[in-house]
Formats: structure tokens, sequence, C-alpha cells
């Protein structure tokens, strides 16, 4: 989705409304105010081996004014650039630069206020420096997943109006009800057909907007493209802006990942153009080269901790400590996926007895938070993904990737369309897109969706992304477990 921001007299013939008071955006200050604090306190741990340094060399009292001067500059900048805006955040190339530039204004005004004392220049403390940005993208990615958490338990939300015909509003709504972690809640819809209600909601024209936007208390609207014409959709985005209201344009394609549009206006219209996706030879080869490299270190380096969940498999029941299953992997070829046993061992012939629990909505999936069949054991190695260790070995024989999308079973995949056997294209993985944004959402069109998004917009820096979200999911799952009482271990 992308902001839009339309000047101009509005073309046609539409009467305007009588003015309404603007309605006011709710904002959330408890968010930004824990953004604050975040900011501030990793601003401290980064300028902190300055202070170190300074006091070692007996100029404590000056290298300490220098780095509260820096930190305070360096917040300004950050909010004089927008980097408490959720549209900023949101696009973390063009943040992480502005992060960058903040960390620059918190040096040059601590080099600034130490020339006009003493004259003299400040040498350029770059490991501060390099520090100071770095702590403000980890905060604000840190940020990003515990939002999305609470997000998916449906707070936080922001409250839309959703414009457009009712065939496209249905599709839409459809889409963020099923994944409440992107952080939006339809609470009226506007449609050329009229007044009344439509699944509870209610629905006005396009000329109503302001009157809905305020009966559901929205603090914006997301306009679908092509559902207007220019002059009614100019008039909405016009009345919308009046009303300062956030306008976002939805431009109808779920998988196409925004880093690929590039802004290409028309005769000074807004326009994009759509890089072309294409995996060079390269790129493969050192997606496979990682792949070998990375598995192998990994399995170096966890041996003991795999020995010693193999003796506790064993040692729980008597029964296997692997569990392999026949998967469906790249280009449709029947792979071994192999797993620690984290159920009983007669776990498949009580499939139908299980069947009712299916929390999977909308697919062939089978997902159960409740299952009888897993053990208390098993409960524990799923939440830390430890069950997952043993696929290293097919990664490092090529079956695998460490990301792509989770293989499927062959009934599964027999039930999936023809566009969705497009995830085959790529190798699947131990994690992926799916994994670190909607790994507990039962949504079937949210796993599809995602795992569309990764094949068809596949880029070593989203390996990237992916595997460094993976280990904070890991850890923090981790540390909840540890946390959780022992009776609350085991699955009911």
């Amino acid at each position: 989705m992308v902001d839009v921001r339309v000047t101009g007299d509005a073309v046609g013939a539409v009467e305007a409304p009588a003015p309404q008071p603007p309605v006011r955006a709710r904002r959330n200050p408890h968010l930004r105010l824990r953004l604050l604090v975040g900011d501030t306190i990793a601003l401290t741990a980064a300028w902190s081996p300055e202070i170190a340094v300074g006091t070692a060399g007996g100029a404590a009292l000056r290298s300490t004014s220098l780095a509260i001067i820096a930190i305070w500059c360096t917040l300004v900048a950050t909010y004089w650039l927008g980097l408490y805006r959720s549209r900023v955040c949101a696009r973390p190339v063009e943040a992480s630069l502005r992060m960058l530039v903040a960390a620059l204004a918190g040096l040059a005004g601590a080099a600034g206020v130490e020339w006009l004392r003493h004259g003299t220049p400040v040498p350029a403390p770059v490991p501060s420096l390099v520090l100071a940005t770095v702590a403000l993208f980890a905060v604000r990615w840190r940020l990003t997943r515990w939002l999305r958490a609470r997000r998916a338990e449906g707070r936080f939300l922001r409250t839309i109006v959703l414009v457009g015909r009712t065939d496209q509003v249905g599709s839409v709504c459809d889409l963020l009800d099923a994944e409440p972690e992107l952080g939006y809640r339809v609470g009226a819809i506007a449609t050329p057909a009229g007044d009344g209600e439509w699944r509870g909601l209610p629905r006005g024209t396009p000329d109503t907007i302001q009157p809905l936007a305020t009966q559901s208390g929205a603090s914006g609207l997301i306009l679908v493209a092509g559902a207007l014409d220019p002059a009614a959709a100019e008039q909405v985005v016009r009345r919308a802006m009046d009303q300062r209201l956030h306008v976002q344009l939805w431009p109808g394609v779920e998988c196409l990942a925004s880093w690929r549009l590039r802004v290409s206006p028309i005769c000074q219209l807004p326009a994009f153009y759509v890089e072309p996706h294409r995996i060079a030879p390269w790129q493969a080869a050192l997606k496979r080269t990682i792949d070998i490299v990375l598995s192998a270190s990994l399995l170096a380096v966890l041996a003991p901790l795999m020995g010693t969940v193999a003796v506790l498999v064993k040692a729980q029941d008597g029964g296997p400590v692997f569990y392999r299953s026949r998967r469906v992997g790249r280009r449709g070829a029947l792979i071994w996926v192999t797993k620690y046993r984290t159920m009983v061992p007669d776990a498949a012939s009580m499939l139908d007895a299980v069947a009712a629990l299916n929390e999977r909505q909308g697919g062939p999936l089978f997902k159960a938070s409740a299952d009888p069949r897993v053990t208390r054991l098993g409960a524990a190695l799923r939440a830390s993904s430890l069950d997952e260790l043993p696929q290293l070995f097919d990664v490092l024989r090529g079956a695998m990737s460490l990301v792509g999308p989770r293989p499927a079973l062959p009934s599964e995949v027999e039930q999936f369309d023809e566009d969705f056997q497009r995830r085959h294209d790529m190798r699947p993985g131990i994690t992926g897109l799916w994994q670190v944004e909607a790994r507990d959402n039962p949504s079937f069109r949210a796993y599809r969706r995602l795992d569309l998004t990764y094949v068809d917009n596949w880029h070593p820096w989203l390996d990237f992304a992916i595997l460094v979200t993976t280990v904070h999911a890991v850890t923090v799952r981790a540390l909840h477990l540890l946390r959780r009482p022992a009776h609350r271990r085991a699955p009911r």
C-alpha cells in the first residue's frame, strides 16, 4: 500500500458536500513513548564506550557532556526526520538512511558545541556513530516484531474506511481480517452501491466518507485502485485530506513486494514501474553456498545439543527418535524430511480422531495448538523449534534450503490450485516468510500469500532478513518457554 497525496482542482461536476469539522486521527502516544524510551536507552548504550574511553583518559566530564549532547541532538533529528511516524518506519531502506542522518546530526551537534566552547575540533568517534545507527535500527526492528504480535491479538489496530466496489472491498476485507498482524481494522466501507450495512459494517457512498469515519472512529481510508473513475477518486482523496484522514492506495496485487515498485510519474500523475524479478545464476549459487556453509557450521556447533535432545526423545517413551515424512520438494519432486519425533509413536493412526481440532481456516493444512498426540517434551521442542534441527542434514544434501516455503504433504499439494503450485519453484525451507510473519496465524490465506510473496520476490537480502528474524523469534519463544510454569508446558 502506498501513501497518496493528490493536489489540483477536481474534475467533474460533483457538488461538494457541506463543510464538516476535520476528523481527528486517533494517535497512540503509548507506542511513540515506548519508541522514544527505547531510542534513549539504545543511544546511551551506543555512546557508553566513548564515555568509558574519556573517563579512562581523565576527561570524564567532557566525554559525558559530549555524549549527552550527541544523544539529545540525535533524538531531535530522529523526531524531525519523521522516524516516529509509522509510514516512515514502514519503509526500512528509507528509514535506515534517515537513522544514519540522525546519528550524524548527533555527532555534528556534539562537535559543534565542543568547537564553540573550546575552539578545538573533536575527533570523530566512528564506533559510536556506527553503534548509534545500529541501535536506532534495532529498537525499531524489535518494536515492529513486538507490535505485530500484539496486533495478532487484536491490539493497536488502526481503524480505516475501505473505498471500492463491493467485490473489491470483500477481497481486501478478507485479507485484513485473516492477517490482523498487518495492523488494520475495517470500520466502514464506501461503495457506489449505496447505504445500508454489509457484513455487519456501516456502508455509505464515496460522498459520505466523513460521517462514516466519524461513526467508526477511523483515522484513514484505503482506496482500492480502479474502484472509481478518475474524477470521483480525486474528489474522495481531496475530501479525505481536508478531513485530515490518512489516505492509502491499494494496488490490488497481493504478491507484489513493495520494494519492486518504483515511482515513475506520467505527466506528473502517480504511476509505478514494477522491477522485473529474475534470479541470476550467481544469486542461486550464493543461496546454495550459504545453505552448505551455514548448515555444516550449525551441525558442528549444535552436535552436543542435538545428541542431548535425541537421548531425551528416546528416554521419554522408548519410541523412535526421528520422524521422517514424505514431502513435496522443488519442482514437485518427492523428498524425505526429518524431524525429532514430537508426538506419540502411533500418532498417524490417530489423525481422524483429532480432525475436529483443526484450526486451519480455508485450506487443506492441519494445525491444532492443543493436539493431544503431542508429548510434553514434544511441545517444548516445537515451541523452541529444536525439533527442526535434523533438517539441517536435509539442507546439506540439497533436498531443502535454510529459507523457503515449508515442505507440504503430497495429500495437501493435491488440493493446491495451479497458481499456488508456484511455491515449488524453490526448495522448501526450514524457515520462511510465513514462519516469521504469521507462524501462529491459522489462516490458509495468509500461508498462501506469504509463500507466493517469497517466491515471486526472492532476493538474497530477503533470506538474510528472514534468518535474522528467525533467530530473534526462536530466542523470544525459548525465553517465554523457560518463564512458563512447568505445569503449563504440556498440551491439554
